[in-house]
């Protein structure tokens, strides 16, 4: 679980981190078997960033000054509604001292399976570094 990571990693000891936050509202099917804990169970938006916020909160403590930390995010849709995940963690992270390093699009047509819930064909990847 990663809320425990300050439990096993000294302050300031991680140069880089690279990660990817599970997915908000993924469909239903896909929650069976899932630790009632998981982040991924989480079908409130602002709850769910609320405790990504505290990873991320602890994954900047453990991480050196000038650290980084890389994300891939899928943002999330559901139903008509789009959830900008990418946008809202930069602006979480920004607040937090990161720095936006750079943000790159992950394509993902090619691997893209029509029968995917949200319909969304890439990723960001966005680099963040601790300030």
């Amino acid at each position: 679980d990663a809320r425990n990571m300050d439990k096993y990693l000294e302050r300031e000891s991680v140069d880089i981190v690279v990660t990817a936050p599970p997915r908000f509202n993924p469909s239903p099917g896909s929650l069976m078997g899932l630790d009632p804990r998981d982040l991924a169970v989480i079908t409130n938006y602002e709850n769910y960033m609320g405790e990504l916020g505290k990873i991320i909160a602890k994954l900047w403590t453990i991480l050196r000054r000038g650290g980084f930390m890389i994300m891939a995010v899928e943002d999330a849709k559901v139903g008509p509604i789009i959830y900008p995940l990418h946008v809202d963690l930069i602006t979480m992270m920004k607040g937090m001292n990161f720095n936006l390093r750079d943000i790159i699009i992950w394509d993902k047509r090619k691997e893209y399976d029509p029968k995917t819930i949200t319909g969304i064909v890439h990723e960001y990847i966005i680099v963040m570094e601790k300030s």
